[in-house]
């Protein structure tokens, strides 16, 4: 189920249909928007030789076309408590070139997708620059970036870029009618954050809109928290960095709602402005690396 992303379908389509196959691309846009889920569905099509994108990625060659298919995503790890995404070692990508450059088992491509590629190091990417610059004929490699500062122009310079953006509230509504009733519809548009990939895990899973609601109940709790509750909030925050910055941003997200119902009311447009500003700032500050991030988030509750 594809929401929203009708020029990209298209465009991607047409690449099926054309005899010349680029082989390096970049999927570029905010985490959740649908990157990946298209990403699979367009290397199985290009596997299968098929003129256009399919739906049901649960269909009687799934297991045929997964031999030709690699995807190499980035190692989540937890240690006391604490959760990081390492970055994507290049050995790891050595050993993705190494079965890259083999001909084809069962389809006319190998393909690699390497999701959250922003989180491959500098020597990563420059081994991965190889394979770019002296592709294999029958291979192609689908990079899904969120963050394309982090990726190296030499790259993005070899890749067909093709850019995904957020998804229309409506659009996800429309996308999901009749799977749920209208009330937990709107909430699910909402807090999907116009991203159609968060828009199905929140469909498919209720306790993730419990979760939702208990993040946007946090924010509005901040302001009576006492010091000492807001430091502990600040170290719980820490301690998962990325869980953190979606938390933020579903905060900043829902404001800007509110902000948007509001518009006649300077008075009150001014506050939720003022938190946002505040909130996009240590967006940013959390995303360095080196940085205080538990003294980052302290400051901030003790603002709000």
């Amino acid at each position: 189920m594809i929401i929203g992303h009708k020029k990209q379908i298209e465009f991607l389509e047409n690449i099926l249909q054309s005899e010349n196959i680029p082989q390096a691309y970049l999927f570029i846009g905010p985490e959740s928007v649908g990157k990946f889920f298209i990403a699979e569905m367009f290397a199985k099509a290009l596997i299968d030789g098929e003129i256009n994108l399919n739906n049901d990625l649960e269909d009687d060659n799934t297991k045929k076309q997964i031999l030709d298919l690699e995807i190499l995503q980035p190692e989540i790890i937890e240690k006391k408590g604490v959760v990081k995404i390492k970055n994507i070692k290049v050995e790891r990508v050595r050993d993705a070139q190494k079965n890259l450059a083999l001909f084809p088992m069962t389809g006319k491509f190998r393909i690699l997708i390497i999701d959250d590629a922003q989180k491959l190091n500098t020597a990563s990417q420059n081994t991965l620059l190889k394979t770019l610059e002296e592709p294999n004929k029958t291979s192609v490699i689908i990079l899904i970036v969120s963050e394309e500062e982090k990726i190296l122009s030499t790259i993005k310079s070899r890749c067909r870029r093709i850019d995904f953006n957020l998804v229309g509230l409506d659009q996800i509504k429309n996308g999901l009618s009749g799977k749920k009733g209208e009330n937990v519809l709107n909430k699910i548009a909402i807090y999907s954050m116009g991203r159609p990939g968060m828009a199905k895990q929140l469909l498919q899973n209720d306790n993730k809109i419990m979760e939702q609601d208990d993040v946007i109940k946090e924010l509005k709790e901040i302001g009576t928290m006492n010091n000492i509750q807001k430091f502990e909030l600040a170290e719980n925050y820490a301690k998962n960095l990325p869980k953190a910055l979606k938390n933020i941003e579903l905060w900043i997200w829902f404001l800007r709602i509110q902000a948007y119902k509001n518009l006649k009311d300077d008075s009150r447009l001014k506050i939720y402005y003022t938190i946002i500003d505040k909130l996009e700032n240590v967006l940013q500050k959390l995303k360095k690396t080196g940085i205080n991030s538990r003294l980052v988030l302290e400051n901030l509750f003790l603002e709000l």
